[in-house]
């Protein structure tokens, strides 16, 4: 049976994360064009000084900008989203600035941001460091900021093949996870594939918990009318 130490886990998982710095690298400018409407729910996070994390280009930020916010901080893994992020907030008149960073070493202060905005991102981190980032959103979170998160549901009709397979490989030592998947994004010059980790609600719910966040509503919605693909929680940083 195979077994990794934990140095080897987190080296995996970081391994990971550098694929999806790779992939969104090689496909952050035809992306903007793909994702150019703000999830209505990120309103809920217009207030003071915002976190786009996992910004792609800012849509989101720049959205919740508009119910309340003052500044607005970009952060996505890609500089190239990160150059993208910043021509959005001056389109859209939106005093901010963006920043290429790390959501599991966020480059902010203790305390400093008002509102955390993490629109489909923390789906591509693996389950290994997953609470390394929400901890990093706590920290650098004002007592009583909002945390608004959504993530891909792994129950959608296009992940059942996948997890069927991925089952039969677990069951064989293969794969760790039986949720994790690498969807493509198709170029003319061939598919570039992105790594994803989908979380069950149970597993978001407990984790935020146990970092001591009050969770205020949470569930599943769709980005598309009834479509309901998609969960999602409202939190409250306790500090």
């Amino acid at each position: 049976m195979r077994t990794k130490n934990v140095g080897n886990v987190v080296r995996d998982a970081l391994d990971k994360i550098v694929r999806v710095f790779d992939a969104y690298m090689d496909i952050a400018e035809g992306f903007v064009f793909w994702r150019a409407r703000p999830w209505p729910m990120a309103r809920l996070g217009g207030r003071g000084i915002i976190l786009d994390l996992g910004s792609g280009s800012c849509i989101n930020g720049a959205y919740a900008y508009r119910f309340g916010g003052k500044y607005v901080l970009c952060l996505d893994v890609s500089f190239f989203m990160s150059i993208l992020s910043r021509k959005t907030l001056i389109r859209e008149g939106v005093r901010g600035d963006s920043i290429a960073g790390d959501m599991l070493f966020i480059p902010i202060r203790d305390n400093a941001v008002d509102s955390v905005i993490a629109i489909a991102s923390l789906h591509h981190i693996p389950k290994e460091v997953l609470h390394l980032v929400v901890a990093e959103i706590k920290r650098i979170s004002a007592n009583g900021a909002t945390v608004i998160a959504t993530l891909w549901s792994w129950r959608q009709a296009r992940f059942v093949l996948s997890t069927v397979l991925n089952i039969f490989l677990k069951s064989l030592n293969i794969v760790d996870s039986i949720r994790e998947y690498k969807v493509p994004w198709r170029k003319r010059s061939g598919a570039i594939h992105r790594y994803y980790c989908l979380y069950t609600l149970k597993e978001l719910l407990d984790l935020f918990r146990r970092h001591g966040f009050q969770l205020l509503s949470y569930g599943y919605f769709g980005y598309l009318k009834k479509k309901s693909n998609n969960i999602y929680i409202v939190a409250r940083v306790v500090k």
